[in-house]
């Protein structure tokens, strides 16, 4: 869990980078942070690959319109994700 760090877009590579380490993930919360629709793309190559993930949440970011769109595509395409929460 990311919860609450106050992290902004700027860190959202370091993020990914660790991310792309964690293949075993099935939840991942990212809540209460400073993302914005400018990091998601950083994050969902990160969380692309474990077959695992199955509960994300994105909820209390700094997410737009955009945001929410970008979302929508990359669960569209991850069906194993049964939970988000935005």
């Amino acid at each position: 869990e990311f919860v609450g760090y106050g992290f902004i877009d700027n860190e959202s590579q370091q993020v990914s980078h660790f991310l792309s380490q964690a293949s075993h993930l099935t939840t991942l919360n990212l809540s209460g942070n400073n993302f914005t629709s400018e990091s998601l793309p950083h994050i969902f190559q990160a969380i692309n690959d474990p077959p695992g993930l199955t509960e994300l949440d994105v909820s209390s970011n700094s997410l737009n319109d955009e945001g929410g769109k970008r979302l929508l595509e990359f669960i569209k395409y991850k069906p194993d994700i049964k939970i988000l929460k935005y």
